[in-house]
């Protein structure tokens, strides 16, 4: 179990399979980085999504040693995440959807996706203590088909 900084960020709990192959799930904090109107696409007015969501993540993970470096391995996964937003609509987005002004309305949507996810695992010697880093690929099943996102990690993890 660790702590994960990135996209989402939070906790992350990795159960090892045994031979090469791992259970990971990440539950945190997620759209941290392109909340606002940075997502490049909008829901009929609502201008992209406002802020960050809540986020859970299941990867399968195949681990494959590195030789050179004692403890080191690169490692790949697939798997999907969940998510959940809240939209706050301003009054010109909201007039737009709804013909009348107001001060602004807030809403909530989710989100379904396919993960996949690329990295390196570095255990300390003779410790229970790893390190890792990775960079993945979201693709956005709904509500906003293929709508893709680059999220990259890094953290610790203490191996029970």
């Amino acid at each position: 179990m660790g702590l994960r900084l990135g996209d989402p960020a939070g906790v992350n709990v990795r159960k090892y399979l045994g031979g090469n192959n791992a259970l990971e799930l990440n539950l945190g904090n997620t759209g941290m980085f392109y909340g606002g109107k940075s997502r490049s696409y909008s829901y009929g007015g609502y201008g992209g999504y406002r802020g960050s969501g809540l986020a859970v993540q299941v990867n399968y993970i195949w681990q494959n040693p590195i030789s050179s470096v004692n403890g080191l391995e690169w490692y790949w996964g697939l798997g999907g995440q969940f998510s959940a937003r809240r939209f706050y609509y301003l009054d010109d987005e909201y007039y737009k959807k709804y013909s009348f002004r107001t001060a602004g309305y807030y809403e909530s949507r989710a989100a379904l996706g396919a993960t996949g996810v690329v990295g390196l695992e570095w255990t300390v010697p003779d410790t229970p203590v790893s390190l890792f880093t990775d960079l993945g690929l979201y693709l956005e099943i709904v509500p906003a088909p293929f709508w893709l996102n680059v999220p990259v990690g890094i953290g610790a993890r203490y191996n029970f």
